[in-house]
């Protein structure tokens, strides 16, 4: 389900000039959905890794996860 999710996100961030979704935009909107920390704290809530696992596989997905 990630592959296919991340390959999505991808083809979403091929048309940032058009729907303004940059990989970083959509690593902060679906990087805490994806990756929550079981116990949550005030600091995890500001804590951006997880935006940016997702920006990163979202830029660099064809190497990492590779073409469907």
């Amino acid at each position: 389900m990630l592959l296919f999710l991340i390959h999505f996100l991808q083809r979403i961030a091929q048309s940032h000039e058009i729907n303004k979704m940059t990989a970083a935009n959509l690593g902060v909107v679906f990087g805490p959905n994806l990756f929550r920390p079981l116990v949550q704290t005030q600091f995890s809530l500001m804590d951006s890794t997880s935006a940016k696992v997702v920006e990163l596989l979202i830029e660099d997905c064809d190497d990492i996860i590779g073409t469907l």
